[in-house]
């Protein structure tokens, strides 16, 4: 079984109120949130592939680490049309190239994908057991995480300076510095399967676990972990946390894949739960936008969510179905970037609702993690393909 597959099988298993504005697409206001109460614990410490390309050259390789080689290779295209029942607007006819750079390791299963403080883009290499870094250039350079097949996913620059990623595995959370010097600290629970990381509004990492479970770590290491009740109708028993992101009403947000919710917690532990209005759509990943919202991926349901900070939902129906929108980011356009795993494509949606999907050249790259670089342009990770997509938006 070829890493991709093991880490989608196991993706399976597993307040200032803004207003979203002028939208198209279906809405519903949430009136069954009642906070709840979290007991906590501290410790120390397939499109179609695309024509053309540049031909194989090599990606020359930075110092430290492992330095990959490999082809890099580029195409341009237009986006289809997105007049979706649900969706609605306008069909971008602009031209977003994408150039693809190989990772060394032929099922590395790059995932997440971050802009580090350094000017560079890092990401996760589940099946490798690597973290990866590549300039805007394209030059890669792989550094071994000291815990075997410790599963790396979630990965995000810290207030400190540093880079800090989760060991879905490895049972860990970890910190890294740009030089490649990496401290691991353990959580508390075996299995906890953590998964999404990001800084807090308090000057700490907050992680999600998918046994039900929302932590944070200082950035001396000390962990602290909030249990997530199984809240009043959700569709699957106790709640899978997931994606997690720092809102503008300094509070976290987090999905709830299984149960089909997605949660506003305090940094005190107080948790409200909203649920999503498309029953089994799967909550997967979540962002904080510019126009103060958090927009969310809903895996199952082929749908991109906008929730206010009041608890709003607004749902966009994606134009092509069983696309599998996984990962999801803030572009410097004015617009949302996912990753559509499913159908091998990258996704564009407007603040008002328009959608645009762009093929990957590279058939079945199963696209997962994708972030916004310092240049400008958009980097996405392609899991299947042990490749690093880049996007002019």
């Amino acid at each position: 079984m070829k890493p991709c597959l093991f880490l989608l099988a196991a993706i399976g298993a597993l307040c200032l109120h803004l207003a979203c504005g002028s939208r198209s697409g279906s809405s519903a206001t949430n009136t069954d949130a009642a906070p709840s109460s979290a007991g906590s614990v501290e410790i120390g410490a397939g499109g179609s592939a695309g024509a053309g390309g540049t031909g194989a050259t090599v990606v020359a390789g930075g110092t430290g680490g492992e330095t990959g080689t490999g082809g890099v290779r580029t195409t341009s295209g237009s986006s289809g049309a997105s007049d979706t029942p649900d969706g609605g607007g306008n069909t971008d006819t602009r031209t977003h190239a994408i150039t693809e750079f190989t990772i060394s390791a032929e099922y590395s299963a790059p995932n997440r994908i971050t802009a580090g403080p350094d000017g560079n883009l890092w990401f996760t290499e589940y099946a490798g057991n690597n973290i990866g870094r590549i300039t805007t250039g394209g030059a890669i350079t792989e550094f071994p995480i000291p815990t075997s097949a410790s599963g790396p996913c979630g990965i995000t620059p810290g207030p400190d300076g540093n880079l800090w990623f989760v060991e879905t595995t490895g049972n860990n959370v970890g910190r890294m510095t740009t030089s490649g010097s990496i401290t691991e600290f353990p959580l508390p629970n075996p299995g906890s399967v953590p998964y999404g990381i990001v800084p807090g509004p308090d000057g700490n990492l907050w992680f999600s676990e998918n046994n039900a479970r929302i932590g944070h770590i200082t950035i001396a290491g000390a962990i602290t972990e909030f249990a997530v009740p199984t809240a009043t109708g959700s569709e699957s028993g106790a709640a899978r946390p997931r994606g997690i992101a720092a809102g503008s009403d300094e509070n976290l947000w987090f999905t709830d894949q299984s149960g089909g919710f997605v949660d506003c917690m305090t940094t005190g532990g107080i948790i409200s739960p909203f649920k999503v209005p498309t029953r089994s759509s799967q909550p997967y990943d979540i962002a904080a936008a510019p126009d103060g919202d958090l927009w969310f991926t809903e895996s199952s349901g082929s749908r991109i969510g906008c929730m206010t900070t009041t608890g709003t939902i607004t749902e966009f129906l994606l134009p092509t179905l069983g696309t599998i929108p996984l990962i999801i980011t803030p572009g410097p356009d004015n617009a949302l970037w996912f990753t559509e795993n499913g159908s091998n494509t990258v996704g564009r949606i407007t603040y008002d609702g328009t959608i645009s999907e762009f093929p990957i050249p590279t058939a079945n790259a199963s696209p997962t993690g994708i972030t916004t670089g310092p240049d400008g342009n958009l980097w996405f990770t392609e899991n299947n393909a042990s490749k690093i997509g880049r996007i002019t938006p």
